[in-house]
């Protein structure tokens, strides 16, 4: 029988920190009794999370955008009306 290379359970991301860096992330890791590792990970997947969220508003205030224009540009050119508006104002504001 021959043995099977099993596929690595994860690929494993490798940052740089400061050694600063370093104790600030086991803090706050250690404060949520995790290991750094573990917070990090979470950290780096809640931010994915908001930038995907913040992506899909954006498309959304696009296609929006996009649909109000379309409604302006349909409606009706209105200038003499406008314009009579403007004329009655400047008429009330002199009696």
């Amino acid at each position: 029988m021959t043995k099977r290379n099993k596929p690595t359970k994860a690929k494993e991301l490798t940052i740089r920190v400061s050694a600063e860096e370093r104790r600030a992330i086991e803090g706050a890791a250690g404060a949520d009794h995790l290991p750094a590792s573990t917070w990090a990970r979470q950290a780096v997947l809640r931010r994915v999370e908001e930038a995907r969220r913040e992506q899909e508003r954006r498309v959304e205030r696009q296609r929006v955008g996009r649909e109000l224009a379309a409604m302006l540009r349909s409606l009706p050119d209105d200038s003499a009306h406008a314009a009579d508006m403007e004329r009655s104002r400047r008429e009330d504001w002199k009696r």
